[in-house]
């Protein structure tokens, strides 16, 4: 019943985001308006087209579902590991005070929990969940897919 009336709250707030991040505090559970018109969905889109055949091709594939589904999209390139997390941590900050959804896929080779750039250049994974971690406000989910690299 209290995850209803936080709901109802959010739903009739004019600017939901600002809502949201009121709310988060008196509930453990995240809550989502169901009038979905009012919420700010971004995605961040960043490969590594380095000895990735096809990986451009791969990326318009995401890129279009995203914004299919209502997303505003961005789309960029990397080859190093810095560059990367340059690029993360310059839109990121641009985009959190009005996003309420964020997607980040982060497309390249790797192994063992790295990420490779050009080269025998790394990156851990951690540090780009750390990254996103220490900029994403609390309001604002992280959720992870575990997979093999």
């Amino acid at each position: 019943m209290k995850h209803r009336a936080l709901q109802k709250l959010a739903e009739c707030n004019e600017n939901s985001i600002t809502a949201l991040e009121k709310l988060f505090p008196h509930t453990s559970e995240y809550i989502t308006p169901e009038n979905s018109e009012r919420l700010a969905r971004h995605a961040l889109i960043l490969y590594n087209p380095t000895d990735r055949r096809g990986a451009t091709e791969e990326a318009d594939m995401l890129l279009e579902g995203l914004t299919h589904v209502g997303f505003d999209v961005l789309s960029h390139t990397w080859s190093h590991p810095t560059q990367l997390l340059d690029e993360m941590r310059s839109l990121l900050m641009q985009l959190v005070s009005k996003t309420s959804v964020f997607f980040i896929g982060i497309m390249t080779h790797g192994h063992d929990g790295m990420l490779r750039g050009v080269g025998d250049s790394e990156v851990p994974v951690n540090d780009v969940l750390m990254l996103i971690n220490d900029i994403l406000p609390q309001h604002v989910p992280m959720v992870r897919r575990n997979t093999e690299l």
